[in-house]
């Protein structure tokens, strides 16, 4: 999983990068395309389809105009590192009461 600091750097690259227009928003593809770029990075393991990146780009486009801003952009970011996060957090409870509750075992994942 990418560190908070390697993902503010990338998240600036990837819109920078599919905002060729230099206007400060990206359209549904552009968004597409840069979100799955950062979810390879921040997810790994995790493959998203396109209809959950349409359906993130329209939940984020709060004023409804076919493009986001940087702002919103974040907003989506934030969104899958939480998804990674929680993921990553029941993970590591199913494996912890695989073992009976002893956290901590031995062969036990470090969590991320």
């Amino acid at each position: 999983m990418a560190t908070a600091v390697d993902l503010g750097e990338l998240q600036h690259l990837e819109f920078g990068k599919q905002d060729i227009r230099q206007n400060g928003h990206l359209d549904a593809a552009q968004f597409r395309f840069a979100m799955g770029q950062i979810a390879w990075r921040v997810c790994p393991t995790r493959r998203f389809t396109g209809p959950w990146y349409d359906a993130l780009f329209h939940e984020l486009d709060k004023d409804h105009d076919g493009v986001i801003s940087f702002d919103e952009f974040q907003n989506g970011v934030d969104q899958l590192q939480a998804l990674e996060i929680h993921r990553t957090s029941e993970e590591w409870r199913r494996y912890a009461r695989s073992q009976g509750g002893k956290a901590g075992a031995p062969d036990a994942p470090t969590p991320t």
